[in-house]
């Protein structure tokens, strides 16, 4: 005995497994896309914070060579010091933060450029502040030697004079 209506219940049970079949791709599908997009974001979140730490110790080395560096411009040019060892150090800094922007694109490149030009033009105007100081000190000695020579010149023409008398004398009496 074969029900009256067995084609239309083969037809709705077909259409029932379709379905079920299609939503069940759908909820398999978003769960799948719901977990894969955390990962991806979190995988992004991750590459960027490395660029953040990656700039963090990138200043922070900066940083410490430009205040090592500046310590030295204060002290360069002050008494007792090797000038020519610490604007050495000078140098070596300079080159060292120059080399550093130089190898790495970060952010701040330009203003950290404009800091090492404002660098090396200080450790150049000290280098003339010593020079001016020396020209100043050596002003002082030649300043000393004229007055010692023209005392030396009125001395000797003190005594021409004297001479002269003597032989205008001498000349007199004859």
């Amino acid at each position: 005995m074969k029900p009256k209506n067995s084609p239309e219940r083969k037809k709705a049970f077909i259409r029932f497994v379709i379905f079920y079949l299609i939503s069940t791709a759908l909820i398999i599908t978003a769960i799948f896309f719901g977990l894969q997009v955390p990962f991806k974001e979190n995988k992004q979140l991750q590459s960027q914070l490395d660029v953040v730490y990656k700039e963090r110790d990138f200043d922070r080395k900066l940083f410490n060579l430009m205040s090592e560096t500046r310590k030295m411009l204060d002290t360069v040019n002050s008494a007792g010091t090797k000038t020519e060892v610490v604007e050495g150090r000078i140098n070596q800094n300079i080159l060292q933060m120059d080399a550093m922007l130089n190898k790495d694109s970060i952010a701040g490149k330009k203003i950290y450029s404009e800091l090492v030009l404002i660098f090396n033009d200080a450790k150049n105007d000290k280098k003339l502040i010593r020079a001016a100081s020396d020209k100043d000190a050596t002003v002082k000695i030649k300043d000393q030697e004229i007055k010692e020579l023209k005392q030396n010149l009125e001395g000797w023409r003190a005594a021409y004079d004297k001479q002269q008398i003597q032989l205008m004398q001498l000349q007199n009496k004859q």
